[in-house]
């Protein structure tokens, strides 16, 4: 699976099982007004990106919770068109702003910077349980 084998790799290493995996991402599509998007090759995943639309006071607002790009597909402009067709798709809905996370230092934060993403002043707390 395309996430799996992504975000168990450098830099993440997160150690994502197949089950769990695919649990997650079929509940950010489940979620009202869930939204994703993919590239693909002869049937091959090679890209996606997935979120949810929220309202929001300025109108609605879209959370992308993951995106990622196979490995050894990477650097090829194939996340930037997958990025570009979400948020021009977004657009045409009305959707005012796209927020995101991601770890900073990572190549990822440089691939969003690079998009037009920018920092915005707030803190990601958590706990664990």
């Amino acid at each position: 699976m395309l996430y799996q084998t992504t975000f168990n790799a450098e830099p993440w290493n997160e150690g994502w099982e197949l089950d769990t995996a695919r649990e997650r991402l079929q509940a950010i599509l489940a979620a009202p007004n869930g939204l994703g998007v993919i590239a693909t090759s002869d049937d091959t995943p090679l890209a996606f990106a997935l979120g949810y639309l929220e309202p929001w006071v300025l109108g609605q607002h879209f959370q992308l919770k993951e995106m990622c790009t196979a490995p050894d597909q990477q650097r090829r402009g194939i996340g930037s068109r997958v990025l570009e067709f979400l948020l021009q798709a977004l657009k045409e809905r009305g959707v005012a702003q796209v927020f995101c996370d991601t770890r900073t230092g990572v190549p990822a934060e440089a691939f969003f910077r690079h998009a037009g993403f920018r920092t915005l002043n707030v803190v990601t707390l958590g706990k664990r349980l």
